[in-house]
């Protein structure tokens, strides 16, 4: 769900996100983590907002979240 979010919305910061999530900040932080060390999500600096990042998903998360768009409706279908 979180990089269907990101892609929906790139550019958002970790508290969208854990809104939309439902979750708390300090956990989507976590989980922000974890996706960037699989390089699967980059944080960049927010211009506006020095203590924000923004996030974006990196080119391997896009193709992971491509193949398993298909997967995810054929599951629901079934």
């Amino acid at each position: 769900r979180m990089l269907a979010a990101i892609k929906r919305d790139p550019g958002t910061n970790q508290g969208a996100l854990a809104g939309w999530l439902e979750v708390e900040p300090i956990t989507a932080g976590r989980m922000v983590d974890r996706l960037e060390k699989m390089d699967l999500v980059e944080r960049r600096d927010d211009p506006a907002d020095r203590r924000c990042w923004r996030l974006y998903l990196t080119d391997k998360g896009t193709d992971l979240l491509n193949r398993m768009e298909p997967l995810g409706r054929e599951a629901i279908e079934d």
